[in-house]
This record gives C-alpha cells, sequence and structure tokens, in this order.
C-alpha cells in the first residue's frame, strides 16, 4: 500500500484518486459533525459546497425527514435547523433523518473528491478508519480540508492518526514525506491533552475556541471515541456495515 497526504483538496493532482481509497479530513468540525450525527442515527448526511444547494435539495423530503445544518465562518447559517457543531447533531434532532450539510471547508472537499472509495475521517473515528483502510489493500489518499485554501494542523494530526493504525497492521505501508511529517506529528502529540496544548496556538482552533465553542473542541479532540466507518457515495454518507 502507497499513502499519499495532501494538505489541502486543491493539491491533489486531477484523477489522482482513481483507482484508489481517498479519506476526506475535516477535524473542526465538518467530517466530525458528519460522523456524529451518523453516530446518532442520522439515515444519511448529503454534504455539498452551496447554501442553495442545500435548500434545494432539502425540499426533496418532508419536513419532518431532514434536517439543514452548516455554517459559514464557523457561525450558523440564517434559517437553517443546525449550525456545524456536533453537540447539535444528537438523536432527538437527527436520529431516522437525512442530514443536508454545508460548510465552509469540509463539505466542499468531500464533495470535489473522485476515487473508487471514499471515506469521511477524524480524530474520532481515524482507528476505525485507518483498519479499514489497511484491510482494504488499496493505494491510500489523504485529503485535509485545511481552513479557507490555508493548512490546518489539526487535519494534518488526524492524518497522522490514521496512517499509524494503517501501520500497526501493515507495517510496511508506504509513505510520502507528508505522511511521514503526519505520522511523526501525531506521535508526539498523541494524547488528548498534547493534542490540545498543540492546538491552542493554531489559528483555527483559536478562533473556536474565542467563539466559546469549548465543548466542539474537546468532542473533537476525543480519538477514537465514535469508531465507525463512514462512506460517502453517489451523493451522500451513510455507515458502511462491513
Amino acid at each position: 500500500m502507497q499513502i499519499s497526504t495532501y494538505r489541502l483538496p486543491e493539491d491533489v493532482p486531477v484523477h489522482f484518486c482513481m483507482n484508489k481509497t481517498a479519506v476526506v479530513i475535516d477535524v473542526l468540525r465538518a467530517t466530525t459533525t458528519i460522523v456524529t450525527a451518523l453516530r446518532n442515527g442520522a439515515r444519511s448526511v448529503v454534504p455539498v459546497a452551496e447554501v442553495e444547494e442545500a435548500v434545494e435539495l432539502s425540499r426533496n423530503f418532508a419536513p419532518e425527514d431532514r434536517v439543514l445544518a452548516g455554517e459559514r465562518m464557523a457561525l450558523q447559517i440564517d434559517g437553517f435547523d443546525l449550525s456545524n457543531s456536533p453537540l447539535e447533531f444528537t438523536g432527538e434532532r437527527v436520529g431516522g433523518k437525512t442530514v443536508f450539510l454545508t460548510t465552509t471547508n469540509g463539505t466542499r472537499a468531500i464533495q470535489g473528491t473522485q476515487a473508487a472509495e471514499t471515506l469521511i475521517g477524524a480524530l474520532v473515528n481515524a482507528s476505525a478508519t485507518g483498519q479499514y483502510a489497511a484491510r482494504r489493500e488499496r493505494d491510500l489518499v489523504l485529503i485535509c480540508a485545511g481552513t479557507l485554501g490555508h493548512f490546518s494542523l489539526e487535519d494534518t494530526l488526524a492524518a497522522g492518526a490514521i496512517i499509524h493504525a494503517i501501520k500497526e497492521i501493515d507495517p510496511s505501508a508506504e509513505t510520502d514525506d507528508f505522511s511521514l511529517a503526519s505520522l511523526l506529528l501525531y506521535q508526539h502529540c498523541d494524547t488528548e491533552k498534547k493534542m490540545h496544548h498543540l492546538l491552542d496556538q493554531t489559528e483555527h482552533y483559536r478562533r473556536l475556541k474565542d467563539l466559546g465553542l469549548i465543548g466542539d473542541l474537546e468532542h473533537c479532540m476525543k480519538q477514537d471515541s465514535m469508531p465507525l466507518l463512514a462512506g460517502y457515495e453517489d451523493g451522500s454518507v451513510s455507515i458502511i456495515h462491513e
């Protein structure tokens, strides 16, 4: 297995993901929120790039069967049911419903990925995602969503956690330099306390902290707290049942 990691979606060469497994990572907060929604009983999550697209697609569902959720610049979109805070995606709010989610970074990255198989990765399901990828024995591309076109350290940290899980099963898995850097970063910060200490120096983490979203940050950093597999296919994300 060859593992390639990209710091931003736009860095991935055209058609590079063909015949490979891709993992899209947006720890703060889109992919964490998607995994949380599925864990709490959402039927599926439809990630879209634009607000208008989310609204239009949701009209195909009865009001009691849908949830409109999303953010721009970390703030809830006017008229939407939920923001992008994973803590809002409780069983009571999303259980049995289809969630239409649009975010500044993560959902765009998911929607733009073209791969044989696309997984949704975060710290909360890092080991499960890595173990599954290792068993697939297909070349892997880890795609960090970043923040507004800029590198985000938390996504690289999660990529490293996923690579660590792969290496435990397949030590022979080969890594490019950025994958190796991601793995070394994770090995240096492999506890929740160390992760928070490191990320408290980063721009996006501090923005969410300044907005009072401490609970979100704590939730997003709980590695392997939701060990489920989430796959994107035909425009929506659902749980992969092996």
